[in-house]
């Protein structure tokens, strides 16, 4: 007889079934604690919270420090350091797409809002643009790429810190 045994957090209640088919035996668990009718006082106190929302603050510096690794490709794409560019695409500059959707839903404003995540979705077609380049080893068309997605980093930080 096979045992397999399976466990979901879930944010209700705890649920367990046998099923029995063959000569398997199937155990799910469905496991999680059962605060549905439990209220959490601790937490409702500003300064106890676990998650206070999205710092504006920590994602500025994100996003600065996204913009500093990206001010070395120009040097490496015209030296033609295939994955070293594609390192600091995905590596330091990993998280700016998930930064500049974060600083977008903070924003009040819906006009602007809409406008920086044009902006966002323009800046990732142009690091993927870069990235394409890369592989096919065409230095002009990744510095061109380069140079669209830098100047609409600097609209988007413009915008989006107004």
């Amino acid at each position: 007889m096979v045992i397999k045994a399976f466990a979901k957090a879930s944010a209700y209640s705890v649920y367990s079934f046998i099923c029995k088919r063959d000569t398997d035996l199937y155990i799910l668990h469905y496991i999680s604690n059962d605060l549905k009718h439990e209220q959490c006082t601790v937490y409702m106190d500003p300064e106890n919270q676990l998650y206070k929302g999205s710092d504006n603050k920590v994602l500025f510096e994100k996003l600065g420090a996204s913009i500093s690794s990206m001010e070395k490709l120009p040097e490496l794409i015209q030296l033609e350091e295939c994955n070293k560019v594609k390192g600091i695409l995905t590596g330091p500059m990993g998280e700016l797409s998930s930064t500049m959707n974060m600083l977008t839903k903070n924003i009040d404003d819906t006009g602007k809002q809409n406008k920086c995540k044009t902006m966002s979705t323009a800046i990732r077609q142009d690091l993927y643009a870069i990235s394409g380049a890369v592989d096919r080893k065409d230095a002009k068309g990744a510095m061109s790429a380069y140079v669209k997605a830098s100047e609409k980093l600097d609209k988007f930080v413009l915008l989006v810190s107004s």
